[in-house]
């Protein structure tokens, strides 16, 4: 049987004016890819919002939902969850995995590994983010580490769901980039540090444990130009909206229609 989600991320709703999804939705489940809001109580207004809209929001965050508590990612981790937890119809997919009709879906924000070119080492790379986000080594750390962690549920994950038989197919979400390849062209990205903050080099490991060939689609945020790419088996979809105060953005901005 066939079921269809929209993707949305990256909404930046702290850089437009207000968010109005009404009459948008193009199916019943939508995939929230992070990135929705800095300002809790208006990530909590959006995703409730939202939750009007669709029978279900599968929701992950993004690193903007924690920018200012990276030093204490543990204690923003504890506060988004009780934030969400009663929003109807929304589930915030951080250590959930969801089955509708034989798709299982898995997310994790996956965060970044600094790894990616490596004409920056790990520590410049860090060094240079904390920079721009005006951190410290802590911040840098905290995401390093969790960027293993998600890295590592994500693999133990797809691992598990091979042996439920009543598990046909398997959609992955993510924040961050999964594959370098699909964001090597960007000039702006590959001149710049920032690609080693916009990919985590570990999570696309999981789908070595997918020995069935279960996963059909990995859908993406964080990068803010669309991405619909299929490599081998998988496609790769990415539906930013982006921040309004960049020439990276997208108005009008709709949901891509994903069909598994």
């Amino acid at each position: 049987m066939t079921i269809a989600f929209d993707l949305i991320s990256d909404l930046h709703v702290d850089t437009w004016p207000d968010f109005d999804w009404t009459y948008q939705a193009t199916s019943e489940i939508c995939v929230v890819a992070g990135d929705v809001a800095y300002d809790h109580e208006l990530l909590k207004k959006t995703l409730t919002h939202l939750g009007s809209q669709y029978k279900a929001v599968f929701y992950i965050d993004g690193n903007d939902e924690h920018r200012d508590s990276l030093e204490h990612l543990g204690k923003s981790y504890a506060k988004l969850k009780k934030l969400i937890k009663n929003i109807p119809n929304v589930v915030y997919m951080q250590d959930h995995v969801v089955v509708i009709n034989g798709v299982a879906f898995v997310a994790t924000n996956s965060w970044w590994s600094f790894d990616y070119d490596s004409r920056y080492s790990i520590d410049e790379a860090r060094a240079k983010f904390e920079n721009n986000y005006n951190t410290t080594n802590i911040a840098s750390t905290n995401v390093q580490q969790a960027a293993i962690n998600d890295a590592k549920y994500l693999e133990t994950s797809i691992s598990k769901l091979q042996t439920y038989s009543d598990v046909k197919k398997i959609v992955v979400i993510s924040h961050t980039v999964p594959v370098g390849d699909l964001i090597k062209h960007d000039q702006d990205l590959t001149s710049s540090y920032r690609i080693n903050t916009s990919i985590n080099s570990m999570i696309s490991w999981a789908l070595d444990s997918d020995t069935e060939g279960k996963t059909v689609a990995w859908c993406f945020g964080h990068y803010h130009s669309s991405v619909n790419e299929t490599i081998g088996s998988i496609r790769y979809v990415c539906n930013p909206r982006g921040r309004s105060d960049t020439p990276w953005h997208r108005h009008p901005y709709y949901p891509v229609r994903i069909e598994v």
